[in-house]
């Protein structure tokens, strides 16, 4: 009976046990389900943060940079001047400019010269023939003797009215006579001044055909008549043009008039020849918008005069408001624009650098608990010694046994949280994504200065290292990369 009450006893003690045990390891289980649930959180916020940090980021192989002829540079030191860019037409001021018509009707008798020639101010280019031409220059020698006539009589008539010998009637009649006379001889002269026919050193001559002359010296631009061709009054025969006195008119918009002034430097080519480079000065800025371009007038003269330059030719020009100054630059090439902001691609895995950087190996033994993994060991020894208790008692020896067969299990645990596995699986993701020959370039963005001989002024926005490698040719190709892979994860390969 005693025996029996015994062993009733014991029984209860191991049934109290075995259900703390499970317990215990219910427990365990829920704290590491709750750990691996935070774990996955957290690698989750992990990936999201690294994700948005690489955005801006764009990965190259070394097959993929020889495909599209991307080039590595730096930054260089370069003399840039700060421009006004615009663009005008090469002009002449209106008194180098002569525009020849008729005053009087005639037919054409002859044209001494062709479009192209070089004329001397007076030179005669053409006659026209024309009956009141000559019926003008007997009225102006018909007046220039009457005049004359009178002016005698009148000196004559002067003296007796001084002597008192006419009376002062008779003196006021030839008086008005003489001053009418006078009147028409200057009138004819005048007439004919106006058609540029002088008679001053006329003793009677009268021309039959009325000359055409040029009023400037330069070279004929317009012939517009031709022989036997009767011309209008007022119709243009010729275009006069003197060259010698060529500038340059451009057009600055509103935002830019404020930074012109007299003398600044300009410098510009012909549309046709950009290849030629010319300088001129600035010597007068427009008060007054233009009305269909709502730009000023800018006029510029120019100093360093080639042949060939015309009225009427396209010209683009800079006008210097800053004389060259070492500026830091980039090619014009390395340079993306993407909603209205400048970024240049600089790389950030230097030449030679290991292609792991930035993975930290020991990230592959977060999560692992060590002490987790020896837990199931040390619940087995602590089994262990339970059931050692009850050997003490001269029952259990099955449960010892099993205790030991926990140890075993622990032991399988912890092997099973070996790290060769994850060494081995960590190096085949970083193959994958860093690996040996690849190019990692991000997106910077940069403010933009002075713009000349294919270089651009240019401020990082950000902090870059010394000597930074920067694409100095085949930027689009990574924007155009980039954009590929917006809305995805990974690389751009």
């Amino acid at each position: 009976m005693r025996h029996k009450i015994y062993t009733l006893s014991l029984f209860a003690i191991l049934l109290v046990v075995g259900t703390s045990c499970s317990d215990h390891t219910h427990e365990e289980g829920g704290h590491q389900h709750e750990e691996a649930g935070h774990d996955d959180h957290g690698n989750e916020e992990e990936a999201h943060d690294d994700h948005e940090e690489k955005e801006d980021e764009v990965h190259l192989l070394q097959k993929q940079m020889d495909v599209m002829d991307i080039q590595l540079g730096g930054f260089k030191s370069v003399n840039l001047s700060t421009t006004i860019k615009s663009n005008g037409r090469l002009e002449l001021p209106p008194q180098n400019k002569a525009s020849l018509s008729a005053l009087i009707g005639g037919r054409v008798k002859s044209i001494a010269v062709k479009e192209g020639d070089a004329v001397r101010k007076g030179e005669i280019i053409a006659y026209l023939e024309n009956p009141q031409f000559i019926t003008m220059q007997r009225e102006y020698f018909e007046a220039k003797s009457n005049y004359e006539l009178l002016r005698i009589d009148f000196n004559r008539k002067a003296k007796l009215f001084e002597q008192k010998v006419t009376s002062a009637k008779e003196f006021q009649r030839v008086e008005t006579a003489f001053k009418n006379a006078e009147a028409a001889y200057k009138a004819t002269e005048a007439t004919l001044t106006m058609l540029d026919v002088s008679m001053s050193a006329n003793t009677g001559n009268i021309l039959s055909a009325l000359p055409v002359k040029s009023p400037i010296s330069g070279f004929v631009r317009l012939v517009e008549i031709n022989i036997g061709t009767y011309v209008e009054p007022q119709t243009e025969m010729f275009e006069i043009v003197d060259n010698d006195h060529i500038h340059i008119d451009l057009m600055v918009y509103e935002k830019d008039i404020d930074k012109i002034s007299v003398d600044q430097k300009v410098v510009f080519s012909l549309a046709t020849h950009a290849e030629k480079v010319f300088e001129g000065r600035v010597f007068a800025v427009g008060k007054a918008f233009e009305r269909d371009t709502k730009a000023v007038k800018v006029h510029a003269e120019i100093t360093s005069k080639p042949d060939g330059l015309l009225p009427g030719m396209f010209v683009d020009a800079r006008i210097v408001t800053r004389e060259a100054i070492a500026v830091q630059a980039v090619p014009n090439d390395a340079i993306i624009r993407e909603s209205g902001l400048s970024y240049i691609f600089v790389r950030t895995n230097a030449e030679g650098h290991d292609a792991h950087e930035g993975h930290d190996h020991g990230d592959a033994h977060e999560g692992h608990d060590h002490g987790d993994a020896h837990a199931g060991h040390d619940h087995g020894e602590e089994s262990h010694d339970e059931h050692d208790h009850e050997e003490e008692s001269h029952e259990g020896h099955d449960h010892r046994d099993d205790a030991h067969s926990g140890h075993d299990h622990g032991d399988v645990a912890h092997e099973g949280h070996g790290h060769d596995d994850d060494h081995e699986g960590h190096a085949h993701a970083e193959n994958g994504e860093h690996g040996e020959g690849e190019f990692t370039f991000k997106k910077i963005e940069v403010n933009t200065g002075a713009t000349d001989i294919g270089f651009t002024e240019v401020v990082p926005a950000q902090w870059l290292p010394k000597n930074p490698e920067i694409v100095i040719k085949g930027a689009y190709y990574l924007q155009a990369e980039m954009k590929k892979g917006e809305g995805g994860h990974g690389h751009h390969h």
